[in-house]
């Protein structure tokens, strides 16, 4: 019987560009992410912004974005948080991550940073 693959090790043994940007931010900037299927909207909102490189990602552009990232690893958007029609996975990190001593709710995005600026997200 041969073992279906985790849904870490899906997106760790992938190629593409955003799945890559994640196992940097977890192997190269120490987050910590939670790679479950369903509700996985953190994790590919984060996926697209990071993926997205040095050249950040239009803030219109990172929904659609995010249910494609979605899609590619067969994670599921269930619920009115993970599949907002507003990019508030990515606000959220920018208010609300390890580097923020006050932050609720943190997301432990290791070393990297987040950021918005001109219509853009970031996250490196």
């Amino acid at each position: 019987m041969v073992r279906r693959q985790t849904f870490k090790e899906r997106v760790f043994s992938c190629a593409c560009t955003r799945c890559r940007a994640v196992v940097a931010l977890v192997e190269e900037k120490g987050a910590v992410l939670h790679f479950e299927e369903k509700r996985a909207g953190r994790l590919c909102e984060i996926a697209v912004v990071a993926g997205a490189g040095p050249r950040g990602i239009a803030a219109a552009d990172v929904v659609p974005e995010r249910r494609s990232y979605a899609e590619h690893v067969g994670a599921e958007l269930s619920g009115s948080i993970s599949d907002s029609r507003d990019p508030v996975h990515i606000i959220h990190a920018i208010d609300h991550s390890n580097h923020n001593v006050n932050a609720r709710n943190r997301i432990n995005i290791g070393s990297a940073r987040a950021w918005y600026k001109n219509g853009r997200y970031y996250l490196q």
